[in-house]
């Protein structure tokens, strides 16, 4: 008995020196080391201007790591109108409170599904491309688009883009880049654009594509082509393409002197 108690030892002592058993405590060794990182869902709060609603959650380890993310949110879920699903929200996460993520309104986008229901046959499409600065400071790039109530002339649709840059220059102007967007939600801007257009020519629709905050730019430069259009021709091209052809001429610079002129010039 004695001698078969030493013979299991010295096998379990050479056991315990393999490599295959070294090489298994060492690994249970450092998985015991390892520490597991807790995470927790973190809500994302709307602006004030917009109630301070949740608009979603964040899966994090702390809530700091949220910060300077971009989120986006249907308007439908923060209004719970319906007639808003047709247009999208950007957010940024600016700062933590209260262990909720505050945002800032970084942009506003209409849907290209309502887009391409607004033109129909027998328009003429106007899309145009602004960069302005707002009233607290911020360079705006928007994406208008104007429709006719029916075919127009070159020399009218070069009136309609004079006044409507006008127009937008001082809204651009007049309010901080929140209001704004508020204020194009609520479909006050694009009724007075609307009214005050219509007395060049009858208009169908004026609505704003893209609002959106630029950051980092600071010259604000009105536009003098409409690379808009150039893309957009393919969605038109049954309508109109030869007046969208037109149209692309027509926005030249307006230092350059045209051989058609309007009394609004």
């Amino acid at each position: 008995m004695f001698v078969l108690t030493i013979q299991f030892t010295i096998s379990y002592t050479i056991f315990l020196k393999t490599p295959r058993f070294l090489l298994s405590m060492a690994k249970k060794r450092t998985s015991a080391r390892l520490k597991v990182k807790k995470k927790s869902w973190v809500p994302i709060m709307a602006p004030k201007s917009f109630g301070n609603k949740e608009i979603g959650e964040i899966y994090v380890v702390q809530a700091e790591n949220g910060l300077n993310r971009t989120v986006q949110s249907n308007l439908r879920d923060i209004t719970g109108n319906v007639k808003d699903q047709n247009v999208s929200l950007t957010f940024t996460i600016s700062n933590l409170k209260d262990n909720r993520l505050q945002t800032s309104l970084l942009g506003y986008t209409l849907s290209n599904t309502l887009v391409k229901r607004m033109v129909r046959k027998g328009v003429d499409r106007i899309d145009e491309l602004y960069t302005f600065k707002s009233k607290d400071g911020s360079d705006v790039l928007l994406k208008v688009l104007a429709v006719t109530l029916h075919n127009t002339s070159r020399s009218v649709r070069k009136a309609i883009r004079l006044a409507l840059m006008e127009l937008m220059k001082n809204h651009v102007a007049n309010h901080s880049f929140d209001d704004l967007v508020n204020k194009i939600i609520g479909y006050s801007i694009q009724s007075e654009l609307k009214k005050k257009l219509s007395k060049i020519y009858p208009i169908r629709e004026v609505s704003f594509r893209v609002v959106s905050r630029v950051k980092g730019s600071q010259k604000v430069a009105e536009p003098k082509e409409t690379p808009v259009e150039s893309e957009t021709v393919p969605e038109v091209a049954k309508v109109e393409t030869p007046e969208e052809s037109e149209t692309v001429q027509e926005t030249v610079p307006a230092d350059v002197a045209t051989p058609e002129a309007t009394p609004e010039q």
